[in-house]
């Protein structure tokens, strides 16, 4: 995720951290800071990094490298991250989506939705990571794996009272990775297992 203004992109690194890297010359980016936390997902707003670790879904002043809030989340793991406008959404491995208003790293939590039971089952809509929101309708891709496909959407107009549109879709919708192109339209990609006449095959599909 890159911050336009300060010109530092901030990349989470599993288990190394959070690495801030300076981008100000595009064809010679160095290091700029590391956060010794691990986290998987990140997101950045007006200067400050967003993500979650150690049970806490945490803001950090990208500039100054210093933690400006932390709010308890849980020790569910955050699978997923988008904002829109100054509202940040996370999804959580139990299948809780939670949006929190940013005010420049004040962080409070808005309203939540259990979205599943977290199980794994193939109704569980827990383990996507490429969630994305545009014009009040958040969208989780489902196609994780090669017998799930499409995407759940929640209406977030409120997001303080989020509410489920529609569960994933049949299979022949493709959901691995979703890219909005315009406000009612959307790019995704999947991998599909597939009979053929040359056997079964696993197939790439747009």
């Amino acid at each position: 995720a890159i911050d336009r203004a300060t010109r530092l992109v901030a990349v989470a690194a599993g288990t190394g951290g959070v690495w801030l890297v300076d981008v100000a010359d595009p064809t010679s980016p160095s290091v700029f800071a590391q956060i010794a936390l691990p986290t998987t997902q990140i997101e950045v707003m007006n200067g400050i990094a967003y993500f979650g670790s150690q049970g806490f879904l945490r803001a950090y002043d990208m500039g100054s490298v210093r933690e400006d809030s932390r709010l308890a989340i849980g020790s569910s793991a955050v699978t997923g991250m988008t904002v829109e406008g100054e509202t940040l959404y996370i999804l959580q491995a139990d299948g809780r989506l939670t949006s929190f208003s940013t005010n420049d790293g004040a962080l409070q939590q808005l309203g939540s939705i259990q979205l599943s039971d977290g199980t794994g089952s193939s109704t569980d809509i827990a383990g996507s990571s490429q969630i994305t929101v545009a014009n009040g309708i958040l969208y989780i891709p489902r196609g994780d794996t090669q017998v799930i496909g499409g995407f759940a959407t929640v209406d977030v107009h409120d997001p303080a009272a989020p509410v489920l549109l529609s569960d994933r879709d049949p299979i022949g919708v493709t959901g691995g990775a979703l890219a909005l192109i315009s406000p009612d339209a959307a790019v995704g990609v999947q991998s599909f297992v597939q009979n053929t006449p040359l056997g079964v095959r696993v197939v790439d599909a747009v």
